[in-house]
């Protein structure tokens, strides 16, 4: 018989071939980025500890959010770091690539950061009317 090479045969071989090492998580978004997510959370409990702190009740409420909060972003970041740096990692990019295609880094952060500090915004405002 003649040897005959199927393509479904090249199509295995194709996937044989080592692929490139993945980047590590969030890698491409700057490091300072996060640093300002997780400040601008830690001024949100700050300012819950500050505003609703009153009784012990109430502080006994609060520092389990917080102990929450700590539990939420600490074991991501318990897991990032296991992970094999990326080269380059923590250098600002001009844009993060997302599934629908490339971001420029400053909507990145205005995306990433929005929604804690628009809490930070409320709670203040709140606290300027209410107490």
């Amino acid at each position: 018989m003649a040897d005959i090479e199927s393509p479904i045969v090249r199509e295995d071989l194709s996937r044989l071939q080592p692929s490139p090492e993945p980047d590590a998580p969030f890698s491409d978004v700057p490091s300072a980025v996060w640093k300002l997510f997780l400040g601008a959370w830690t001024v949100m409990f700050a300012l819950f500890w500050l505003f609703f702190g009153t009784n012990g009740e109430a502080r006994f409420v609060v520092a389990i959010s917080i102990l929450f909060g700590l539990m939420y972003f600490g074991l991501p970041m318990v897991l990032l770091r296991q992970t094999t740096p990326a080269k380059g990692s923590g250098r600002w990019k001009s844009e993060v690539q997302t599934l629908t295609g490339p971001m420029p880094i400053g909507a990145v952060l205005v995306q990433i950061i929005l929604i804690p500090v628009a809490m930070i915004i409320g709670l203040v405002g709140f606290a300027l009317f209410v107490l």
